[in-house]
């Protein structure tokens, strides 16, 4: 069974908005490949995760219920696609190691991670 994996931020800061309007693609190749991930010992339907600007950047709220995995997290008004991307992917990456899951589903979606990080942490910044 594999588990809906989503990205989406409620912003108030335009530019943030508009940086992440053109980083989308990627990130939805990042979800659609944890998306696609075959769970051993799935705990749910769907993980959700909120990027808000209204928040301060340590901000995590768990709102999960009912096989529905729904976190909202505060970011940075970062307006650099590429300081973005890789702010985005960090977030994913630690609201994931954070769900229960099983030890070989944790490592199943720490490979789709480790696959992805080149292309959204860069070693220049």
């Amino acid at each position: 069974m594999k588990m809906d994996v989503s990205l989406t931020i409620a912003v108030k800061d335009r530019k943030l908005g508009k940086s992440f309007r053109r980083i989308y693609s990627d990130i939805e190749l990042l979800t659609s490949s944890l998306s696609s991930c075959e769970l051993s010992h799935p705990i749910g339907q769907r993980i959700l995760i909120i990027a808000t600007d209204t928040e301060g950047p340590e901000f995590f709220k768990d709102n999960s219920k009912h096989g529905e995995f729904t976190y909202f997290v505060g970011i940075e008004p970062l307006s650099d696609d590429v300081l973005l991307k890789r702010r985005l992917f960090e977030i994913m990456k630690e609201v994931f190691e954070n769900i229960p899951f099983t030890i070989p589903d944790h490592e199943k979606y720490r490979e789709v991670f480790a696959h992805w990080e080149p292309s959204f942490v860069k070693a220049d910044i």
